[in-house]
């Protein structure tokens, strides 16, 4: 797939499921692509009409790991009802 077919894509997966904010960034890993929000660090990964949250320990080798492994910056509203 090219950049422009993934920038695209990155845009029908819509804001970060977490922060709700931000264009999600699409990052190739292997055979998969997963999406990277740039505004708190959270890495997503869709299927069908879903998406899911990735831990970073399953993208060894991935070129964006430093940025979802910091310290995530969480709004008020994104941390409701969390620990």
């Amino acid at each position: 797939m090219d950049a422009v077919a993934l920038r695209w894509l990155a845009g029908l997966v819509g804001p970060c499921p977490e922060c709700r904010n931000g264009t999600l960034q699409p990052v190739p890993v292997g055979e998969q692509t997963n999406f990277l929000c740039p505004n708190c660090g959270c890495c997503w990964h869709g299927e069908r009409d879903w998406v899911s949250q990735m831990n970073p320990l399953t993208c060894p080798g991935c070129p964006s790991r430093d940025q979802c492994t910091a310290p995530r910056h969480r709004t008020a509203s994104s941390s409701k009802g969390r620990p």
